[in-house]
């Protein structure tokens, strides 16, 4: 839940995620990681952590580096789309943020 270890740890893994594998894959690991953190975690606890980690998302989006081929930002929209594409986590992020 701690800002710092939203972005540090979390967002480098999953981006790391949706750099190294197909769409596909990317979305099912997501996924994986959502339901996991939704059953071992308390609601208000993955409610602070989604927040956080959407903050993360657009501020590292808005401040990455632009280059020619706009990687970091699909990479960032990408994980962003995956994170929606979770039932509960899209719910609970229309409904609160």
């Amino acid at each position: 839940r701690k800002v710092y270890l939203v972005e540090a740890v979390l967002v480098s893994f999953l981006r790391g995620v949706v750099e190294a594998g197909s769409p596909a894959q990317a979305q099912a690991v997501v996924r994986q990681v959502l339901d996991l953190l939704w059953l071992f975690m308390e609601d208000y606890e993955v409610q602070d952590c989604l927040k956080q980690l959407m903050m993360s998302l657009l501020r590292l989006y808005r401040f990455s580096p632009i280059v020619p081929d706009l990687g970091l930002q699909i990479h960032y929209l990408r994980l962003t789309i995956a994170i929606l594409r979770h039932e509960k986590s899209r719910k609970f992020l229309l409904s609160n943020v």
